[in-house]
C-alpha cells in the first residue's frame, strides 16, 4: 500500500490523477474522496415484480436518473448511488475505496464493491446506506471516503476496459450487459 510519499510520487509520475486534489485530502497511506453533487436513487419496482439484473428496462424502471442536489437528507434504511471526482490509475496501480471511519460512526455505510483496476478512469459510484434510525444529512463536497492505493509488482499488460470506465457522476448498475448464465455468447 502506498504511504504519503509514494502517494505524491505517483500523483507526480501521473500514474494517479485525481480531479480537483487538494493537498489536505493526502493522507499518510489514502486519499480522501469528496461526495459529488449528483445522486441516484431506488424508485422501484412499486409493483409486485422483481428486479430482474440482466433486464435493461427493469433496471432503468428501478432507479432515478441521476439529480442535482445542494443536499441529500438520507431516511433511515435509505440507500443512495453517489459519486465522488474523477480518478484515473494508470497500469501500474490498484486500489480500493473504504468509507471513513468518522463518517461510519454517523451511521453511514459506504462502498461495498470498492475494487478499481489498473486503467480505470472515471468517477467512482458509491452505494451509501443510512443504517440508523433517524434520517442523516450528506452535504457535496464532504470528505465521504478513502482511496487505498497499492503499487503491483509487475505492472498490468492490459487495464480496465469495463462498462463503467469513462462514467461521469453516478453510474446505475449495467449488470445487464453480462450474460444470463446458460445464454449462448
Amino acid at each position: 500500500m502506498l504511504s504519503r510519499p509514494d502517494l505524491k510520487e505517483a500523483i507526480a509520475s501521473g500514474q494517479l490523477f485525481i480531479e480537483g486534489l487538494k493537498e489536505e485530502s493526502i493522507q499518510p497511506a489514502s486519499i480522501d474522496l469528496h461526495l459529488g453533487d449528483e445522486f441516484i436513487e431506488p424508485w422501484g419496482p412499486r409493483d409486485s415484480r422483481m428486479l430482474d439484473p440482466y433486464d435493461a428496462d427493469s433496471m432503468q424502471e428501478s432507479f432515478s436518473p441521476p439529480l442535482r442536489w445542494s443536499y441529500c437528507e438520507l431516511k433511515p434504511g435509505g440507500f443512495i448511488l453517489a459519486a465522488t471526482e474523477r480518478v484515473t490509475l494508470g497500469n501500474e496501480l490498484v486500489a480500493q475505496v473504504a468509507g471513513k471511519s468518522s463518517v461510519a460512526r454517523f451511521g453511514i455505510m459506504i462502498e461495498s464493491a470498492g475494487y478499481i483496476d489498473p486503467g480505470f478512469d472515471g468517477c467512482i459510484t458509491l452505494e451509501i446506506y443510512n443504517q440508523m434510525p433517524f434520517s442523516i444529512l450528506l452535504t457535496p463536497g464532504m470528505p465521504i471516503c478513502q482511496l487505498a492505493v497499492t503499487r503491483l509488482d509487475t505492472p498490468a499488460d492490459i487495464t480496465y476496459a469495463g462498462k463503467y470506465n469513462g462514467s461521469v457522476g453516478p453510474v446505475a448498475s449495467r449488470y445487464w450487459m453480462n450474460k444470463r448464465p446458460g445464454e449462448s455468447v
